[in-house]
């Protein structure tokens, strides 16, 4: 562990330290008005920890690489566990007089450090000696060319000597909290590798704080970005072209003007445009708090046509468009899973932001919302169409509305039954009775409530393909001790028996002479995506295995523009496997990229294949699907009705 001032610019190191303590240090050597205070480097060797207590650490350091990355509840134990041990243990008695020498030194002039102990306790007399204990998270030895912000963790604000050793401990707990769990683990990030250390600095009476940048993090365009926050935490942001900053010279406010020339100032100092700089005003002057690289959206976030219902963080649900007044740390949680974040008190500039783009989430702040005038509040619940910078709210009385609402002859039970009966529910033989029990309490919601079963691979059982379940357990089968009585209670109507893994080629299932180079793209695929159901000459079923296809594309690190494109692949395939008058069943992964791929497959598909186990989430999302199916119907119908017009004599 080392204690280095930030008078001590050439001591400070960004590889020990960190880039934040680097930066301050440097802009303070160079005359930037910046906080005094001391970086502390390697935390963790401040505490007196026994060999158990190690052991434990590392040990759950250990866990954490193993879990899955919304194995939320998990992280929480792991957070508790190190979380009791940083209870159990204090800092050192030398490095407690050393942190109170430097806590000491920072209210202390320099011109006066040969003075002894007992003048400048008189010189201090009086002041406010608090001070703001700072995280500083970082890679080891790569520092420099992190690409994450870690803007996670919170400060701890107006401590005062007593308080000192236990906010830095606090601080130390919030390394490991499962807000930061989740971060690291969404980043592949091994904590493990991650170098802690906290930065002290005075505390100042802030009377407006926020951000600069001179680029859009969004667009990469050369723009003044100026966010303030006031003491009331409303917010005002202004974007302005550098080229037209002339023009608006004089409607900007002193502090304004003040900000955006020190802050262009500490870009040149720093030598980069590609960061934000984070300000204070205290007493009339501008102190600069932090340097942050600057985040930029990806092409692909940008231009992303996002259509989703958008709901406030308690009533979020996977594929929703998150829309909050302002960021708590909670939210965190939903950011993987949102479509859009929409933060209406936050600006591009923020740490919520920040998060959204590392992220790979469009994120719409004060900005986007005044521009599209719209208020979280009034938008909670409703269906949202993003398309570029333009937002608009799906009106209740709109034409689409109308359409999706067109089967209100039909009761709600009636058009769920209509929803259902497209459902195959996947069952293995040896369910058992408990799970018995809660599908025959679906079982009246679903109309072909099929069991499937797979025959030997050595195709030594021969059955026809569809039959009553009954005479199939009763001829075939015999009592067996392990799932038959339990099978035999369940109320199904059907039985499909299929293959595992008996697949032919594409050109086959679809009875032509191609070459299976015609869909090239799935060369490598093919056996995971297409099975032979009934007939391996003619087949009359196709199934779509979306779960293999997903898991193979991860395998090769594909991205999401290439789900867009097999999903594409997938469409053309399923119209030609219609026309030749298959049936299609489309096996459903709840995830992003599975839901990608059945909205382009779902209106041609004659059902949907569900594991058991799967039931409880797909049945939240029904409504999801059903607007998948409706929306492309009304699409169709739309389309058609503009044909007919374009081809309308006007006479």
């Amino acid at each position: 562990m080392a204690i280095i001032s930030l008078n001590d610019y050439s001591l400070v190191s960004a590889s020990s330290a960190g880039t934040k303590a680097k930066k301050l240090a440097l802009l303070k050597a160079k005359g930037f008005e910046v906080a005094d205070g001391f970086v502390m480097t390697d935390v963790l060797s401040l505490f007196n920890f026994t060999k158990a207590q190690i052991d434990e650490f590392v040990s759950n350091l250990s866990l954490l690489e193993t879990i899955k990355k919304d194995d939320i509840e998990t992280m929480k134990e792991i957070s508790k566990k190190i979380t009791g041990i940083f209870e159990n243990v204090n800092i050192k008695g030398t490095s407690q007089d050393e942190l109170f020498k430097y806590y000491e030194d920072i209210f202390i002039d320099r011109q006066i450090d040969g003075v002894s102990d007992q003048i400048k306790d008189l010189i201090s007399t009086g002041r406010d000696k608090s001070v703001i204990v700072r995280p500083t998270v970082f890679y080891k030895n790569n520092e420099e060319n992190s690409k994450y912000s870690f803007s996670i963790f919170s400060s701890k604000d107006k401590i005062w000597k007593s308080q000192l050793l236990d906010a830095i401990k606090q601080v130390m707990v919030s390394y490991f909290s499962p807000y930061a769990l989740f971060y690291y683990q969404t980043h592949s990030i091994i904590a493990k590798e991650i170098n802690f250390s906290v930065l002290v600095q005075q505390h100042l009476l802030v009377s407006s704080r926020g951000s600069f940048s001179l680029k859009n993090p969004d667009m990469e365009e050369e723009k003044i970005i100026l966010e303030t926050k006031i003491q009331d935490d409303s917010l005002n942001i202004k974007h302005i072209p550098v080229d037209s900053f002339s023009d608006v010279e004089n409607s900007l406010s002193p502090d304004e003007k003040s900000i955006i020339l020190i802050s262009t100032k500490v870009c040149s100092a720093v030598q980069s445009h590609d960061i934000i700089v984070d300000w204070i005003i205290s007493k009339e002057k501008v102190h600069i708090s932090n340097i942050r690289k600057l985040t930029f959206s990806d092409d692909e976030t940008i231009n992303r046509q996002i259509d989703a219902m958008a709901n406030c963080s308690r009533n979020f649900t996977e594929g929703n468009i998150l829309a909050c007044k302002k960021f708590g740390t909670d939210m965190l949680f939903l950011y993987p899973k949102a479509q859009a974040i929409i933060l209406q008190n936050e600006g591009l500039l923020s740490y919520a932001g920040e998060l959204a783009r590392e992220m790979k989430k469009r994120f719409i702040g004060r900005m986007g919302c005044l521009s599209n005038k719209i208020e979280a509040d009034e938008i909670d619940g409703k269906k949202l169409l993003i398309e570029n910078s333009k937002i608009t709210i799906e009106q209740e009385n709109s034409i689409e509305e109308n359409f999706f609402n067109m089967k209100s002859i039909a009761s709600d039970h009636e058009t769920q039954e209509n929803f259902f009966s497209k459902v195959l529910i996947k069952i293995p033989f040896n369910l058992d009775s408990n799970a018995v029990e809660c599908l025959n309490e679906r079982a009246d919601r679903y109309e072909n409530m099929f069991l499937i079963e797979k025959i030997a691979a050595d195709g030594n059982s021969q059955h026809n393909y569809s039959f009553n379940y009954k005479d199939y357990y009763s001829n075939t089968q015999g009592d067996n001790e392990n799932g038959h009585d339990a099978i035999r209670d369940l109320r199904i109507k059907e039985l499909f028996v299929y293959k595992d893994n008996d697949a032919t080629k594409i050109n086959q299932m679809l009875g032509e002479n191609l070459q299976i180079n015609h869909y090239a793209q799935f060369n490598g695929l093919k056996e995971l995506i297409l099975f032979d159901f009934t007939n391996e000459i003619t087949p009359q079923y196709i199934f779509i295995n979306t779960k293999a296809v997903l898991d193979e594309l991860a395998n090769e690190n594909l991205s999401g523009q290439n789900v867009i494109k097999i999903a594409n692949l997938f469409k053309k395939f399923t119209i030609k496997a219609k026309a030749a008058n298959k049936k299609l069943i489309i096996g459903l992964v709840l995830t992003e990229e599975g839901k990608c791929i059945l909205k382009e497959t779902l209106f041609y598909a004659d059902y949907l294949l569900v594991n058991h186990e799967n039931l409880d989430e797909f049945e939240k999302i029904q409504n999801i699907i059903k607007k998948y199916e409706q929306r492309f119907v009304f699409e169709y119908i739309k389309k058609q009705c503009m044909g007919r017009e374009a081809n309308t004599d006007p006479k």
